[in-house]
């Protein structure tokens, strides 16, 4: 697999995360078998702290990376990020949670 493996992954997931943003957070299990099959990694779990709709550049998760370029993308998690300070975190059992 190349670069940008869990792109689509993510797009699937995009709308869940924009409502659980809109909501005020929040939590949702995704499927650690969905992740599997694009990647052979020792941990999926990662962390974001975005402030104010900006998304830092990761090095180190390319989970993580791809999820950035699917909201930095999304003119939707834009405007529901605007002006706040957000956490989104996949814990080791694929638990996706959202903090605001």
């Amino acid at each position: 697999m190349g670069n940008n493996q869990y792109v689509d992954l993510w797009e699937k997931y995009r709308p869940v995360i924009n409502t659980l943003i809109k909501n005020g957070g929040g939590s949702y299990q995704l499927s650690a078998h969905e992740f599997a099959q694009r990647g052979n990694r020792d941990s999926y779990s990662f962390r974001l702290s975005i402030l104010n709709g900006e998304i830092p550049i990761l090095e180190g998760s390319a989970v993580a990376r791809d999820l950035k370029t699917v909201l930095d993308g999304s003119k939707t998690f834009k405007s529901n990020a605007a002006g706040k300070n957000i956490t989104i975190r996949l814990t080791p059992s694929f638990m996706l949670e959202v903090s605001l």
